[in-house]
């Protein structure tokens, strides 16, 4: 049993992974645990929080970054990848604070990365058929994001703001994100029709909690990021 853990530690000793996380309680400790059982390298940003930071307490052994001011989470993001990369990763993970993700699905997207020497995979809600128990509201709201950044992005993306995503270093190094909040998928998701690298999607399951619907989960904040990317295209011309 030991050397199974090892073994499987092993498969992912390149690679580090992103947490950027703003204001969040005990739920952020336990991601970090579930993904310390398969991660080595774990990048905490903590994005400004006002609260007490409760990672160092617990003594959990990631590399923790702290903006001084809230500036959102693609800067964090921004951060964590400048940070990944000066530390010579292969291959990065982002991940969301508020134990929506699963650790699972980033292994598996990992394999599906290197399998198949692509460039990033996108996680998706929509991709194929899965029980995410996704509000409806909240569903055609991020369809119609998505509709509108493949449009602006020139891709064709299923979803376009779902915080799973793997990628190689060699993406790594052409991302700078501009838009700092939520909108900031579209400055990751451009890159793809820009240099023509190759991508995949993964069906990737989302756990709705009370928690993270009061987090990043709610409708209004997807609605900000259509008025963001919109506002974007709009600044460009």
């Amino acid at each position: 049993m030991k050397h199974l853990k090892k073994k499987k530690k092993l498969l992912t000793n390149d690679t580090f992974v992103i947490v950027p996380f703003y204001n969040e309680g005990k739920v952020l400790i336990n991601v970090i645990k579930k993904l310390k059982n398969s991660f080595k390298n774990i990048i905490c940003v903590d994005d400004g929080s006002n609260n007490k930071n409760q990672i160092g307490k617990h003594k959990l052994g990631v590399f923790l970054i702290k903006h001084p001011i809230n500036l959102g989470q693609g800067a964090a993001l921004q951060t964590g990848i400048n940070y990944a990369i000066k530390k010579k990763a292969k291959t990065i993970v982002t991940f969301d604070a508020d134990g929506q993700h699963s650790a699972k699905d980033a292994i598996e997207m990992i394999k599906l990365l290197k399998k198949n020497d692509l460039d990033l995979v996108q996680g998706s809600r929509f991709y194929k058929k899965q029980n995410n128990n996704i509000p409806f509201i909240r569903k055609l709201i991020l369809r119609v994001a998505t509709i509108i950044a493949n449009f602006f992005d020139n891709t064709q993306f299923t979803d376009t703001h779902n915080g799973l995503r793997v990628f190689n270093l060699n993406f790594a190094k052409k991302i700078n994100i501009k838009n700092n909040r939520m909108s900031h998928p579209h400055d990751i998701n451009k890159l793809v029709s820009k240099y023509n690298f190759k991508f995949s999607e993964y069906p990737t399951n989302i756990k709705y909690t009370h928690y993270s619907l009061s987090k990043g989960q709610k409708n209004l904040n997807a609605i900000n990021i259509l008025f963001d990317i919109l506002i974007s295209q709009l600044i460009k011309k």
